[in-house]
């Protein structure tokens, strides 16, 4: 029985700490928002400038259990990176550059050079 007890233990403490190595955000996020503009209003300010697409598929934050991301950003080339977290605090690196965001349920928030983009699972 005590041994039992003991390898019950050892399995929760195991999950304990993969759930803190931020393995449990892993996952694709689509964009909710960005600078206010909603994605409703941000595909008819796309479709304004001509682009073919659901603004979902040309704006989302991938973040894989391997701790690298992929950001797409409309034509911009996608940013490949490493993510941590810490807390409700993520920090995405690219080239040696971070930003950091916030993350609360299911979202994440990026704020950068006054610019905010909301991303949703």
């Amino acid at each position: 029985m005590k041994r039992i007890v003991a390898m019950l233990l050892v399995v929760i403490a195991a999950i304990s700490l993969a759930g803190c190595s931020g393995g449990g955000v892993a996952g694709k996020y689509k964009i909710k928002s960005m600078m206010g503009m909603d994605v409703k209003e941000l595909q008819e300010q796309f479709e304004a400038y001509g682009m073919d697409g659901k603004v979902e598929d040309m704006m989302y934050l991938e973040l894989k259990s391997d701790k690298t991301f992929t950001m797409v950003v409309v034509d911009e080339e996608p940013a490949n990176g490493t993510y941590s977290v810490s807390g409700d605090t993520i920090s995405l690196t690219v080239d040696g550059e971070t930003v950091s965001g916030t993350i609360k349920g299911k979202t994440i928030t990026i704020s950068e050079g006054g610019i905010e983009m909301v991303f949703e699972k």
